[in-house]
């Protein structure tokens, strides 16, 4: 007979995770936690990933964390030199955001030109501060730019870099060629997803709502510029929303888990729906291409890459 894992398990995903209210994927080996669980055996868990994303994924989709971690795995060959493979490694979450305090964890991200092991490997360090450290495999990468993706567009764009090459450089100038119009579909699904949970929140909290913002801002300005933006400090800096410099003086005081009221969770469903507005207007008025057209670029890298590596 299985066991149930109980809700609060840190767990991480088999494969390749597809969020359904938002189109969006998750690389395979994306850690999430238990926020319900099923009743039995045959029914699935429903999983929240750090982004806020939730899927529903039966048991065999899914492993312990801790016993990831002390089996290896899917943290590739011990013998592998990931330095010699690395072609770019950066900070995202709330630090790329603008919205880091002094407890904030460090989820690192690099893209590796890899010729074996799997196509998304998750290394984590208890800290403090917690580093979590996520290795793309490039042709897992480059297929996932070639979709309206916009977290790894962030993913590549992020100000904070520890580690890049003329790969890198080139990569981001190809990526230019994968910004489309169609993204309005990640950042509104996005978006929407991210204003159900904090909605459920009890009490409701800053920091999903900034969140909510941030996405939303994001969207705004790519599908406006073409231009990558995650900074929610410097997006605001331009859209002058009074409301946000005040929730992230909160956040970044230290106050951010003081329970917002009901009425001023009303007062931003009002700026959130107008944003959402503005988001689709973006979208529809978008001067961006409707598909990408970066696919021999990114053949042409993976291929050089390959042969390197």
């Amino acid at each position: 007979m299985q066991l149930i894992l109980p809700p609060g398990t840190r767990v991480t995903a088999v494969a390749e995770v597809c969020i359904a209210e938002t189109g969006a994927t998750l690389p395979a080996g994306a850690v999430g936690v238990i926020v319900r669980a099923p009743a039995d055996a045959t029914h699935a868990y429903r999983v929240r990933f750090p982004d806020g994303a939730e899927a529903s994924l039966r048991r065999s989709g899914l492993r312990i964390l801790k016993s990831v971690r002390e089996s290896g795995v899917g943290e590739a060959s011990a013998d592998i030199d990931w330095n010699r493979f690395v072609i770019y490694r950066c900070i995202v979450g709330s630090r790329a955001f603008g919205l880091d305090t002094d407890g904030s964890d460090v989820p690192l991200e690099q893209i590796a030109g890899l010729r074996r092991g799997d196509a998304t490997v998750e290394r984590m360090s208890a800290g403090p501060p917690e580093l979590d450290l996520v290795t793309h495999d490039a042709e897992k990468f480059f297929r996932l730019l070639l979709k309206p993706n916009g977290y790894v567009l962030e993913q590549l764009h992020s100000p904070l870099v520890l580690a890049t090459s003329p790969e890198h450089d080139e990569l981001r100038e190809i990526a230019r060629g994968c910004v489309t119009r169609l993204h309005v579909r990640h950042y509104a699904g996005f978006a929407e997803n991210q204003w159900r949970l904090f909605e459920k929140d009890e009490p409701p909290r800053v920091k999903p709502l900034l969140y909510v913002f941030r996405v939303l801002l994001t969207g705004i300005h790519l599908l406006r510029t073409g231009e990558v933006e995650a900074n929610l400090v410097r997006l605001n800096d331009a859209a002058r929303l009074s409301f946000i410099d005040e929730l992230i003086a909160r956040k970044t005081n230290g106050s951010e888990r003081e329970r917002l009221t009901r009425a001023g969770v009303a007062l931003y469903r009002v700026e959130y729906e107008q944003l959402f507005a503005a988001l689709l207007e973006a979208g529809e008025a978008s001067p961006l291409p409707e598909a990408p057209t970066a696919h021999d670029g990114l053949n042409d890298l993976l291929l050089r890459l390959r042969r390197v590596r």
